[in-house]
């Protein structure tokens, strides 16, 4: 199977569109916290929608953030990921404010902030539409690297394994990203080049 084949109904996709409804009692835990007005303020009503448009839409990082999370976890994250996140907000927005600037060398790019793991740092990236050594980002959630594993699409150019590191990106504890090419190659080309 060819992604190129899906092209035509890939581009007809209302992506900006796809849009989650979140229930205010998920997130209520966090009201409290420090970081509570924040997300507080994206609550206009019991239930909110909010879609890839608004994200990307946002005024602010902060908005961004607290969007992205919304949208990607609308039935609240698990643990405490989102708390150890928010209380490295200045952190993470540091990294985000140079990944907006492109990220030359995915390999160096090591961030590590509690309860930050690829599958939103990836979100993250993808709504402030960081490049990636020269490519968009993409959204690269356990159900994506899964599909991406399973090689159902033979013209994707990706290397031979992608895993999923859970609460932590970071080059020095080992690689995002396995290969089997004889040049080890693992950048971002290897993984974003989609033929569509």
């Amino acid at each position: 199977m060819k992604v190129a084949d899906y092209k035509e109904l890939i581009n007809l996709l209302p992506e900006e569109q796809h849009s989650f409804t979140i229930k205010k009692s998920n997130w209520e835990r966090y009201f409290s916290e420090s970081f509570g007005p924040l997300i507080l303020s994206q609550f206009t009503s019991d239930n909110i929608e909010i879609s890839r448009h608004d994200i990307f839409q946002s005024s602010s990082l902060d908005e961004v953030i607290i969007k992205t999370i919304l949208w990607g976890y609308p039935s609240g994250m698990r643990g405490n990921y989102f708390a150890q996140i928010m209380h490295n907000l200045n952190e993470l927005k540091a990294f985000l404010k140079y990944a907006r600037q492109g990220i030359v060398d995915w390999k160096l790019h090591n961030i590590q902030i509690p309860g930050l793991g690829l599958s939103t740092y990836s979100k993250l990236l993808f709504f402030i539409r960081a490049e990636i050594e020269g490519y968009l980002s993409v959204i690269l959630d356990q159900r994506i690297i899964d599909t991406i594993n399973k090689k159902c699409f033979d013209d994707l150019l990706l290397p031979k394994k992608i895993s999923y590191q859970s609460g932590r990106i970071s080059k020095a504890s080992g690689s995002l990203f396995e290969t089997s090419s004889s040049s080890g190659d693992t950048s971002a080309s290897s993984f974003c080049s989609i033929p569509i």
